[in-house]
């Protein structure tokens, strides 16, 4: 099955691989290409779905006043700037969900 945005997916992941060390720019350059593909849906009041690579609080922050909501997976251990509900994650049960909701007004 063909998926229109497999080439860029693969082209971040080379990208993120070469610089090992440096975490904040793996956290912007994906965050970048997010941004840049979800650009033709700007206030369309649609949903964004991004696996463990692609999601990150900032991006959330910056799609939402755009008309965009925001569904994935969020590795709290990985990411420095996750809400602190979400650091407790080994607190939790095995297998559980927890589903964050921000109303901005």
């Amino acid at each position: 099955m063909y998926r229109p945005f497999d080439h860029l997916t693969r082209k971040v992941r080379r990208e993120d691989q070469l610089d090992i060390s440096g975490e904040e720019r793996q956290i912007d350059l994906a965050s970048t290409k997010v941004r840049q593909l979800a650009q033709p849906f700007v206030n369309s009041n649609r949903n964004v779905f991004m696996d463990r690579y692609f999601t990150s609080y900032s991006t959330v922050q910056h799609l939402l006043p755009h008309g965009l909501t925001t569904i994935g997976t969020v590795f709290a251990h990985v990411c420095r700037d996750v809400l602190a509900c979400l650091r407790k994650a080994a607190e939790r049960d095995l297998y559980s969900t927890l589903a964050v909701y921000e109303h901005n007004r």
